[in-house]
């Protein structure tokens, strides 16, 4: 089991569905979100990148911040850099091993913090079948 961290930006207003009360499960829209990512490689020059297909909710207290959280299920299959043989390799069993394994994360609000209009939530994932 591996552990990578990621940092997942969503915009609460138009990336969720679902309604208005508090205590409420979100479900991520994919039309309106996106999980990116950017690296430093060999302190020159930064990768980015990002997952294509992913699912998650969001419970959301607006009374007791403390009492929401969010999971987030990424398909690494779906890993896009902009480089096709970055990408297979990346696939490969030397990372994510695509074929067989998926991230997941489970994070506490304590985790959150507001960006703008963006909530942005960093947690570190767990590489599961």
């Amino acid at each position: 089991m591996r552990l990578f961290e990621f940092v997942l930006a969503l915009a609460l207003m138009t990336g969720l569905t679902g309604s208005t009360m508090a205590a409420d499960k979100y479900v991520i829209d994919k039309v309106h979100s996106s999980i990116t990512f950017s690296v430093k490689h060999m302190m020159i020059s930064t990768v980015k990148g990002g997952f294509d297909d992913f699912s998650g909710e969001i419970m959301l207290d607006e009374n007791d911040i403390t009492k929401s959280s969010v999971m987030v299920t990424i398909q690494t299959a779906s890993i896009n850099t902009a480089n096709e043989g970055r990408d297979k390799h990346l696939k490969s069993p030397d990372f994510f091993d695509a074929t067989i394994r998926k991230l997941r994360s489970r994070v506490p609000a304590s985790k959150r913090k507001m960006v703008g209009s963006l909530r942005t939530v960093r947690s570190q994932c767990v590489l599961s079948a």
